[in-house]
């Protein structure tokens, strides 16, 4: 999830250039020039608009320590508690001990030992009807099409900005339904 991180320095650095210098063997090597500015950023997405913070509680499970820290900085700076899973079943074990409501739910499809619709099949007996919004590096209709995800479930590709998932996380915790 490197390019995550890029991705979010390309945004606050606009005087950045990239270029594709190589690809061997399936790998794609890129030249990063960052120019010199006196402008630079000492937060994330520092400007946030007040009706994409919250006060509710997030759970996010991700096997991948970059994408959890930064997800979790996030929503932290949105106001929201935020608990984190390395994994599905730690997931689990966070939901049968947790006290207060889960209001939704960011998971990684993709995970060792137990994929998200799994976790989502399972959590169900603990929190029937729980927000959850997937995430994941494939396309939402790939990972629909092989039956790892359902058809209308909540997705957010990754890499994702900090609005992007702010906004996201507001409309799944927004909606009724």
């Amino acid at each position: 999830m490197f390019l995550s991180r890029i991705f979010l320095c390309d945004k606050h650095f606009k005087s950045s250039k990239s270029n594709i210098s190589a690809k061997i063997g399936g790998n794609v090597y890129h030249n990063w020039y960052v120019s010199k500015t006196t402008d630079a950023p000492t937060e994330i997405d520092p400007i946030v608009p007040s009706d994409l913070k919250g006060s509710e509680t997030i759970l996010i499970v991700e096997d991948n320590a970059q994408v959890r820290d930064i997800s979790r900085e996030i929503l932290k700076r949105r106001g929201y508690t935020v608990l984190i899973a390395e994994n599905g079943k730690e997931a689990l074990t966070i939901l049968k001990q947790q006290k207060e409501p889960v209001d939704l739910i960011l998971s990684d499809v993709v995970m060792p030992e137990m994929d998200g619709k799994n976790l989502l099949d399972r959590m169900a007996v603990y929190y029937p009807g729980v927000k959850v919004l997937f995430m994941s590096g494939y396309t939402d209709d790939v990972i629909a099409h092989r039956g790892v995800l359902y058809e209308d479930a909540n997705f957010i590709q990754k890499p994702f900005t900090a609005y992007a998932l702010s906004i996201k996380v507001r409309e799944i915790l927004e909606d009724q339904n």
